[in-house]
C-alpha cells in the first residue's frame, strides 16, 4: 500500500526531527546563561517525540489492513528505514541512558524503574511499528496461500521483535522477499 510506505517514510523524518532539539542541547551544554532556552529545548523534544506516537499507531493500522489487502512488498523500504534509523536509535540510548543515570540519585530513585518503562516502551513502539508492515505482508501472503513458511521468515519475525536485531530482520525479509 502506498500509505503505509509513505507513513513510514514520514515517521522517519519526523523521528529525526524530534532529535533536533537533543542535538541544539548538545551544542549548548557549557554555554551559560541560556537555561530558558534549553528549557524550551527540552520540552520540544518531549512534545515532538509524543507527537510521533500517535503516527505509530496509524502506521500499525495501516498494516495490519495490508493483512487484508497486501498489494505490494515493503520489505526493500522498511530494511533502507531500519538502516537510516540506526543513528536515530543510538542516540535515542544515550539520551534515554543519561535521563536514567541522572535519575540515580537518592531523592529520583523510585522514579528511575518508571521512567525506564516509559522510554523503553515509547522506543519499542517507534521500533515495532516500523517492522509490521513487513510482517503484515508476509502474513497476508500466508493466508492467501501464496507463499509457504519458511525458517528465513521465522527467524526474521523474531528478530522485528527485537532491540538492534530488528534492522537484521529487516535485512532477511529483503533477502528472502524475492520468494514473495
Amino acid at each position: 500500500m502506498k500509505t503505509n510506505k509513505i507513513l513510514l517514510i514520514v515517521q522517519t523524518v519526523m523521528m529525526y526531527i524530534s532529535q533536533i532539539p537533543l542535538y541544539a542541547l548538545l551544542i549548548m551544554a557549557n554555554m551559560s546563561g541560556l537555561d530558558e532556552i534549553k528549557d524550551i529545548m527540552a520540552y520540544a523534544y518531549l512534545i515532538s517525540t509524543l507527537l510521533i506516537i500517535p503516527l505509530c499507531f496509524v502506521n500499525a493500522i495501516f498494516a495490519i489492513v495490508t493483512l487484508f489487502k497486501g498489494n505490494s512488498n515493503p520489505s526493500k523500504l522498511t530494511m533502507i528505514i531500519k538502516f537510516v534509523l540506526v543513528p536515530w536509535y543510538v542516540l535515542n540510548f544515550v539520551i534515554c541512558g543519561a535521563v536514567i543515570l541522572g535519575l540515580l540519585n537518592p531523592w529520583f530513585f523510585l522514579a528511575a524503574p518508571i521512567v525506564a518503562f516509559v522510554l523503553i516502551s515509547v522506543t519499542y513502539i517507534f521500533m515495532l511499528s516500523t517492522s509490521l508492515p513487513d510482517m503484515a505482508f508476509y502474513f497476508h501472503k500466508l493466508f492467501k496461500r501464496e507463499t509457504k513458511i519458511k525458517p528465513v521468515f521465522i527467524v526474521a519475525i523474531i528478530f522485528m521483535f527485537c532491540f538492534c536485531l530488528d534492522t537484521i530482520g529487516g535485512l532477511l525479509f529483503f533477502l528472502g522477499g524475492k520468494d514473495l
